[in-house]
C-alpha cells in the first residue's frame, strides 16, 4: 500500500514537472515564431525616411532593393539566409501608426507614401523616388531607408501664374468634373493605387486650379462615395454646365480621350425631331473639338501618343452638355511627381481653352459641315462601359 502511494506521488511530480516544462516550451515557441515589425516614416524636403524597428536577426538578414519600377522592396526573411541559420521562420506582422498592415492591402503611412505587405516582404511606394540609402542600426535594432526623389521647385506657387492666364482664356464659365468610380467600386486597383482615389485627388486639383480663375466648378463626388451613373447624370443635367469632364485611369501609360459617336452613327432610324438632332450634333462637335485640343496639347507636352476613340457611353450620351471622358496615364507607368502633374494639368487646361471659342458656343446653329473628316486617329471601338 505504501509502495502504491509512493508510485502515485512520483507520477504526480513527474506530470507536474512535465506540464510546467511543456508550458514554458510552448510560450517560448510562440515568442520565437511571431514577431512584430514597427514601421514609421517622415517627410523631408528632398527625401522620405522609413524606419523598420525589428529583431536583430531579421535586420541582419533583410534585403533592401529599389526595383525597376521605382518601388522600395524589403524582404525580411530571404529563403537562403533563413535556411543558413537553421532557425525557424517566425510569422511577421507589420505595425504602423495607422494600424497593422493586412496582406495585399495598401496602407498610406504618410501622405503619398504607401506600404504593401506580401508575406515576409513589404513594398514601399514613393512617387518620384530616384535612389535609396540603407542603414542598419542598433539599440534598438532597426533598418533606416532614406529614399531620395527629384526635388520639387523651391517656389511651389510659381506654376499658378502660368496656368491661371490659360484658364482665364477658357470660354467656359461653369464646368462639372466627374471623378469616376467610388466606394466599393475601386476601378483599376493595384498594390500601389486605387483608381477611385487617384481620380478624385486629380479632380480636386483640376477644380482648385480652375476656381482660382473665377470658374464655377462642381465635382460629381467630393469624397469616397458610391454614386450611380443615373445620379451623376441627374446632377449634371440639373444645371447643365458648359462642359462635362469625366476622369478615369488608363490601363497603360497611353492616355485615351473618349467622346460620343457622331450623330449619323447613333441617330440612324431615330424618330427624334430634326431640331433635337441638330442640338445633339452641336454638342458632339464641341466635345470632339475640346477632346482633340486636349489630346494635341498632352502629346506636345510629353511627346507621347494620345489615343482618341468614340463610344456611346451612357454618361456622355445622356448629358445635356458637351462631354469628354479622359483616361489619364496609369500611375505605375507614368510619373506623377509634382512637376509632371502640373504639366498635365496645364495641357488639359490649354486644351479646354483652345478647343472652342466663346463665339462658336454662342453662335446660331449652322448646317452640318459636309467636308470630309480627315482625323484618322478617331475611331469607334467596342469597350466595356466606364461609369
Amino acid at each position: 500500500m505504501m509502495m502504491s502511494k509512493r508510485v502515485i506521488f512520483l507520477i504526480y511530480l513527474f506530470v507536474l514537472g512535465f506540464s510546467a516544462h511543456l508550458g514554458t516550451s510552448v510560450a517560448n515557441a510562440q515568442e520565437k515564431t511571431s514577431l512584430t515589425i514597427k514601421v514609421r516614416a517622415a517627410q523631408y524636403p528632398e527625401y522620405v525616411r522609413i524606419v523598420f524597428t525589428t529583431d536583430d536577426f531579421l535586420m541582419r538578414n533583410a534585403s533592401v532593393t529599389l526595383t525597376k519600377n521605382k518601388t522600395v522592396k524589403i524582404d525580411f526573411q530571404p529563403v537562403d539566409a533563413t535556411a543558413a541559420t537553421g532557425k525557424e521562420r517566425p510569422a511577421l506582422s507589420f505595425e504602423t501608426d495607422k494600424g497593422v498592415c493586412k496582406s495585399d492591402m495598401p496602407i498610406e503611412i504618410i501622405k503619398s507614401v504607401s506600404l504593401v505587405v506580401k508575406g515576409d516582404t513589404c513594398f514601399v511606394y514613393i512617387p518620384g523616388v530616384e535612389n535609396i540609402k540603407v542603414l542598419r542600426l542598433q539599440a534598438p535594432s532597426r533598418i533606416v531607408i532614406d529614399a531620395h526623389f527629384t526635388a520639387a521647385p523651391k517656389d511651389t506657387a510659381s506654376s499658378v501664374p502660368v496656368i491661371k492666364p490659360m484658364a482665364e482664356q477658357m470660354p467656359f464659365k461653369y464646368l462639372v468634373i466627374d471623378a469616376g468610380h467610388g466606394g466599393y467600386d475601386y476601378g483599376i486597383r493595384t498594390s500601389h493605387f486605387a483608381e477611385k482615389d487617384f481620380v478624385l485627388a486629380f479632380a480636386r486639383e483640376l477644380s482648385g486650379t480652375l476656381a482660382k480663375s473665377s470658374k464655377e466648378v462642381i465635382l460629381t463626388r467630393k469624397s469616397d462615395q458610391v454614386m450611380s451613373i443615373s445620379e451623376r447624370i441627374s446632377l449634371v443635367n440639373k444645371k447643365p454646365p458648359d462642359i462635362l469632364i469625366s476622369l478615369h485611369v488608363s490601363s497603360t501609360k497611353v492616355p485615351t480621350i473618349y467622346t460620343i459617336p457622331s450623330i449619323p452613327e447613333r441617330a440612324e432610324g431615330s424618330a427624334e425631331p430634326l431640331e433635337e438632332k441638330t442640338s445633339d450634333q452641336r454638342k458632339a462637335e464641341m466635345a470632339r473639338g475640346v477632346a482633340d485640343a486636349i489630346a494635341k496639347n498632352i502629346e506636345k507636352e510629353f511627346s507621347i501618343r494620345v489615343a482618341r476613340a468614340t463610344l456611346p457611353l451612357t454618361l456622355l450620351m445622356r448629358s445635356k452638355a458637351p462631354a469628354v471622358l479622359i483616361e489619364l496615364p496609369n500611375p505605375e507607368e507614368f510619373s506623377y511627381e509634382k512637376k509632371n502633374k502640373e504639366r498635365l494639368l496645364s495641357a488639359i487646361i490649354r486644351g479646354l481653352a483652345a478647343g472652342t471659342k466663346e463665339e462658336k458656343m454662342l453662335a446660331p446653329v449652322s448646317k452640318p459641315d459636309t467636308k470630309p473628316d480627315n482625323r484618322t486617329e478617331d475611331k469607334t471601338v467596342s469597350k466595356p462601359e466606364k461609369p
